[in-house]
């Protein structure tokens, strides 16, 4: 109650007012008890009375302050803290009290108790195989998470789904790749773990709490709300906890441990008053206060997780600090290898349930220095590898791609098939013995596995093992005269190449050399037991046997007049007092023809025939009717085929049109060989012509390096020019003529030449040269003629006309 006294000055007080004075006071006492009394009186039906009546800085309402801005308390008395302390303190006269960790007026800065999230990386690890497992191995990969840092400051960043492919150390991998018998290899899936690192003083905190949470897909706002509700609700539930008045009912199922809880909270007060507090299911682990890790398991591919660590001790902890991460694509599984070669291989795997957009195939050789990659269609679940190198460790991985983001690979281990030994042969051999030698397999194998045999024992084979590093191998103790068999292939581990292989015979005493399409030199050694003679027999597979029997003092011969390509068995026996022993024997093969059908006799001296003698040609190649003819194999380097030949006159010469066509008489004696092989003959190639002439001790020669003769059609004329020799170009005379007979003249120029001089020839009006005249005739002219040699009046006692490929030349002449 306020009481107002006014004394106003030049009053009537004189000095004689203490009476005055002390009523007043009097009455004021009374009224002021009177005050007192009533307010005692009107308590119960005031609603209440405010603190210090609020300091007179507020205003009471129902018993409580209302205080005006700028005071607090429950009597206005308190100067409030700079914003209020954020949650970090207590404000005691107007000045915050921060806790333990924060500084600062308002309690804003942190302190050494900040927690440092950092990224860590994925490691592999491969769980030892175990003995006495099939061969064919299926595991599973764990997901895997990548955390991302926080700020300086410890705010929270929220993670897109973007997983950075992990970087994979060769030595955390195991080989547990099996080679089974079909082909198939199957590598066994390796798992992976996520983890997350954190940073804060020893001794700082009792434990640490990591939660993580799942969050919904497509639902980013909802989620970032629930999860800052989920925070607040710790915040709550902390705050009441600790001063005694709330308590917390928590519904959990323990999971690993007690420490491991998915759980539900809601805070209640002492009267029953429920805090609203959202619940939300979550994961959650405390760990002890020397924890730095924690390690995620069980985590789903292509899914958004929050991730919340904080740490506490006793009535403090620190904020809480979060992140929002993403899962990658869910990686392959089943790794398969098949069909493995020298040089390629095909994988295959079991694709992920979740869809994915890609698969990336990697392949690397550390040893070879090889590495590739290659992207694979969604809906395909295998590729080909190829170009590999043989006997090669081929690391394999192959990841799922979703959009920008890979997978963890399945990752394993297979060898390729290697290489064959090339260049297989014997050499050195004898008859017992033989060298094998080859060029080493590209790859580098453990063995070479060499196997052989022989026709004389089929059933029994012989297998050698030899150093990986060998490249030849001798084989001693071999039967003589017999063919051999040899098979060889590389081994690596279990792996074989393909084999490869050769054949050879061993030497006997008796060997064969000089072998040619139609001879062979067969020679021996001298036995110590002496022998009146030798009987040496060959014979081709089902053909009689001939035999030649020989001095004793012979050790060589030649067998002549041999088919070529065709096998032949050679024996040579010695005889005494009328009984045969075998000394040795051998087998050898003549040569092949390098025209199997000769066209002439060219092409049958380049058969190997070095002697002048019969042959049979084909002048319509492989398919036509075979001829024989003459060839003569010394005159000029050989290879002629003789078409006339004129020496005793016991062939008649003088014959008509038909026979001149067809041809006449004996190759070893007089002969025509025919017109009709004439045109054969020089319209296969460009021929030249030769004619020897000889009589007594005179001999003369006319070649000629164009000839030919045309067809029955058009007469079988003669073409010729190119002249050399010595007996002069009497044929010059007779170029372009028609050939005519006694029966025909198919271009007359006076007389009917053939009649008039007894021959048949390419007479004009009528000759320079009459090889086909009467034999030994000095009248008339009718003789065996070349008149720029002999004249006219001298028969020539030989001739000799010849054909040969005019692309044949030789140095000498005559």
């Amino acid at each position: 109650m306020t009481h107002r006294i006014n004394l106003l000055p030049g009053g009537a007080c004189t000095g004689g007012c203490e009476a005055e004075m002390a009523a007043l006071k009097g009455r004021v006492e009374f009224l002021e008890k009177e005050m007192s009394a009533l307010k005692k009186k009107c308590t119960a039906c005031t609603g209440g009375q405010c603190p210090n009546n609020c300091s007179n800085q507020g205003k009471c309402e129902g018993g409580k302050c209302i205080c005006h801005q700028g005071f607090s308390g429950p009597d206005c008395s308190t100067t409030p803290c700079p914003s209020n302390c954020n949650k970090k303190g207590k404000c005691v006269k107007g000045k915050c009290v921060c806790q333990q960790g924060y500084t600062g007026p308002d309690c804003r800065k942190g302190g050494d108790k900040r927690v440092k999230v950092t990224v860590e990386t994925v490691t592999m690890k491969v769980p030892p195989e175990k003995e006495g497992t099939s061969s064919r191995k299926k595991t599973q990969l764990d997901k895997t998470i990548f955390l991302k840092k926080t700020d300086e400051k410890g705010h929270k960043q929220t993670v897109k789904a973007d997983v950075t492919k992990p970087t994979v150390k060769q030595g955390d991998k195991t080989n547990l790749v099996k080679v089974q018998s079909n082909g198939t290899t199957t590598g066994k899936v390796v798992k992976t773990v996520g983890q997350v690192l954190w940073e804060a003083p020893q001794g700082m905190f009792k434990n640490f709490t990591v939660m993580r949470r799942e969050l919904h897909i497509g639902g980013k706002e909802k989620d970032e709300q629930d999860v800052e509700a989920t925070e607040k609700s710790h915040d709550t539930v902390e705050k009441l906890g600790s001063k005694g008045t709330l308590t917390m009912n928590v519904t959990e199922s323990q999971k690993q441990s007690s420490n491991k809880t998915v759980s539900s909270a809601k805070a209640q007060s002492a009267s029953g008053v429920n805090t609203d507090v959202k619940s939300m299911k979550k994961f959650s682990q405390v760990l002890s206060g020397t924890a730095r890790s924690f390690h995620f398991r069980n985590l789903r591919p292509q899914t958004r997780y929050s991730i919340s660590l904080f740490g506490s001790s006793p009535g403090s902890r620190s904020k809480i600090y979060r992140l929002t991460v993403s899962t990658g694509p869910e990686p392959p599984t089943d790794l398969v290898f098949s069909n493995i070669t020298e040089t390629s291989l095909s994988v295959s795997w079991t694709k992920p349930k979740s869809l994915v957009t890609a698969f990336k195939v990697m392949y690397a050789s550390p040893a070879k220095g090889e590495n590739g990659s290659m992207l694979v269609d969604s809906q395909l679940s295998h590729v080909l590898l190829s170009n590999l190198s043989p006997g090669s460790s081929y690391e394999i991985s192959v990841s799922s791609s979703q959009d920008m983001t890979e997978s963890e690979p399945v990752t394993a281990t297979v060898v390729t098939v290697p290489d064959s030994p090339a260049n297989l042969q014997a050499v050195n051999i004898t008859d017992t013995k033989a060298l094998l030698v080859w060029k080493p397999s590209q790859a580098k194998v453990d063995r070479y596995i060499l196997s052989y045999g022989s026709t004389k024992s089929p059933n029994v084979t012989v297998t050698v093992m030899v150093s990986g590093n060998a490249v030849e191998h001798q084989l001693r103790g071999l039967h003589r005269s017999t063919l051999y068999t040899v098979k060889v292939m590389s081994q690596i581990n279990s792996l074989q190449s393909k084999v490869v292989s050769t054949a050879f015979r061993t030497a006997s005493a008796v060997t064969a050399g000089g072998v040619t399409s139609n001879s062979a030199v067969i020679s021996w050694k001298s036995p110590r037991l002496a022998f009146k003679s030798y009987r040496l027999t060959y014979q081709q597979a089902g053909q009689l046997a001939k035999e030649v029997i020989l001095n004793p003092t012979v050790t060589q011969y030649e067998l002549t007049g041999l088919h070529a390509d065709t096998n032949y068995t050679v024996k040579v026996d010695g005889e005494t007092e009328g009984l045969y022993i075998v000394v040795v024997s051998t087998e050898f093969s003549t040569a092949k023809l390098p025209y199997p059908f000769p066209a002439d006799c060219s092409e049958v001296q380049l058969n190997g025939v070095q002697k002048s003698g019969e042959a049979e040609v084909y002048p319509e190649g492989g398919d036509g009717e075979p001829v024989w003819v003459y060839c003569d194999m010394e005159t000029e380097g050989g290879g002629w085929t003789v078409f006339q030949r004129r020496m005793d006159g016991k062939t008649d010469f003088y014959r008509g049109w038909k026979d001149y066509g067809k041809g006449f008489g004996h190759l070893s004696a007089e002969f025509w060989l025919g017109n009709d092989l004439l045109h054969a003959l020089t319209s296969l190639k460009p021929m030249s012509l030769r004619i020897d002439l000889r009589a007594g001790n005179d001999t003369a020669y006319a070649h000629y390096s164009n000839f030919s003769v045309d067809s029955e059609a058009n007469n079988y004329a003669i073409e010729i020019s190119g002249y050399s020799g010595t007996a002069g170009d009497s044929m010059r005379y007779h170029n372009g003529r028609p050939f005519s007979t006694r029966d025909r003249d198919p271009s007359p120029l006076s007389i009917h030449c053939a009649k008039a001089y007894r021959g048949g020839w390419w007479y004009k009006n009528c000759y320079k040269a009459n090889l086909n005249g009467l034999y030994a005739t000095f009248s008339e002219n009718q003789g065996v003629v070349w008149i720029d040699w002999r004249g006219k009046d001298a028969s020539i006692p030989f001739t000799e006309m010849k054909l040969r490929p005019a692309s044949i030349t030789h140095t000498s002449q005559g």
